[in-house]
């Protein structure tokens, strides 16, 4: 990760991004938990309604938030200590724009 100022639109829309990737992520996660409790026969428990609504809400955050990006004034921010502190080397490289690295995971983030 490089260090210094960032244009915040273009932060802003890396934000957006990430959040679209999410709700995708969460998408795909809401279809194979329906299939899985369709195999099952079971009723459907009413707290799978969370589910829905956390991907909705990172359907809308991205909107709102590509939509701030195209309207922020030409202003740049030091966003090098707060992408420090995120735990997922992925969503690091991806709100600074460095290019994404392959290979191992690090401490925060989950393999199967």
């Amino acid at each position: 990760m490089t260090g210094g100022a960032i244009p915040l639109d273009r932060l802003m829309g890396r934000l957006s991004a990430e959040l679209g990737t999410l709700e995708a992520i969460g998408g795909r996660v809401e279809v194979l938990v329906g299939d899985l409790v369709g195999q099952s026969g079971r009723a459907v428990p009413t707290d799978l309604q969370d589910l829905d609504l956390l991907v909705q809400s990172l359907r809308d955050l991205a909107s709102f938030t590509q939509a701030l990006s195209r309207s922020v004034p030409d202003t740049s921010v030091d966003a090098t200590t707060g992408i420090a502190m995120l735990k997922l080397r992925r969503l690091r490289d991806a709100l600074s724009g460095a290019a994404p690295e392959t290979g191992q995971a690090d401490h925060g983030d989950i393999l199967f």
